[in-house]
């Protein structure tokens, strides 16, 4: 993907990944930690993950068009990749208890919630466009 559409897709997507990601933390904290509060850092700290998680897109940057194959062997690279930051990071924050299974299975769960959930945005998005263009093609070649 060049880079430029690239760009344009991370920053469509960032708003759905943080958007996805408070929710995410809401519900860990609801399951696991309903006492806990959020403060001024938390925030910070939910908006730079978002921002890595998005910076995790430039896997599928390419000169060139890529092919299915070289597109699924990226999505295979770029989801263990996602799920590592953030799991990182919300490990260093105190998000989360490593040491407990349970706990790290529902934050994989909803991480991969967030990215079903952003990959479906960036879909409908793009079926939007396409259908705009189709749509543009049509009355221009229909019309002469």
């Amino acid at each position: 993907m060049p880079v430029r559409d690239l760009l344009k897709v991370m920053l469509q997507s960032f708003f759905v990944i943080v958007t996805g990601v408070t929710l995410a933390m809401y519900l860990s904290c609801l399951i696991f930690y309903p006492e806990a509060v959020f403060s001024p850092v938390d925030i910070g700290g939910i908006l730079l993950v978002g921002l890595l998680s998005d910076a995790t897109f430039l896997v599928f940057c390419s000169r060139k068009e890529l092919g299915k194959k070289k597109m699924l062997l990226r999505f295979c690279i770029h989801i263990p990749l996602v799920v590592a930051v953030v799991l990182w990071f919300a490990w260093r924050w105190n998000w989360i208890n490593i040491h407990r299974a349970a706990e790290v299975a529902v934050y994989i769960l909803l991480i991969l919630g967030v990215y079903a959930i952003t990959l479906a945005v960036s879909f409908y998005q793009d079926k939007k466009t396409a259908d705009r263009m189709n749509d543009s093609l049509k009355e221009r070649y229909h019309t002469e």
